[in-house]
């Protein structure tokens, strides 16, 4: 009884698998049919129109490198680009390493100036700022002085 229901397993699978065939021949002789009968599609030509009126400006960066030598070899070399700055220096190597040794290091990175502080130096102060006051820039800035009652004195 077990090999019977085996049989007509194997049967089904014979008989799905030649119907697919069939399907898949009477699909390829269609599609041969169609595509021998229809052209392509036409195309039409664009016509030319005039050209965007939108123009993106570009960014004017200025570049400007500026190197520092000492003894013929170039020490420092600074370059500002747009609103960026930045420091690139040799690889100067340790003791007696030579290039290339493991004592040598390979790279070294550029650095960035990132913030700049002017600590000698005094910025001009607007002059719209307390203009007909007839009080100085540096005054005007304080707080009034706070009076404090002594509780000593009556």
């Amino acid at each position: 009884m077990r090999s019977s229901g085996y049989i007509f397993f194997v049967a089904l699978c014979a008989c799905a698998s030649a119907l697919n065939a069939q399907a898949q021949e009477k699909a390829s002789q269609a599609a041969a049919a169609t595509s021998a009968v229809t052209p392509p599609p036409k195309t039409e030509p664009i016509e030319d129109t005039l050209a965007p009126s939108i123009t993106i400006p570009t960014p004017k960066t200025e570049r400007k490198i500026t190197q520092k030598t000492e003894q013929g070899k170039v020490t420092e070399v600074t370059v500002t680009t747009g609103g960026s700055t930045y420091i690139l220096k040799p690889n100067a190597t340790v003791g007696n390493a030579i290039p290339g040794d493991v004592q040598s290091t390979v790279n070294r990175g550029a650095q960035w100036k990132i913030l700049e502080f002017n600590l000698g130096e005094k910025t001009p102060h607007n002059k719209d700022d307390n203009a007909g006051s007839g009080v100085k820039p540096s005054e005007s800035a304080l707080p009034p002085p706070v009076l404090i009652a002594d509780p000593t004195v009556k």
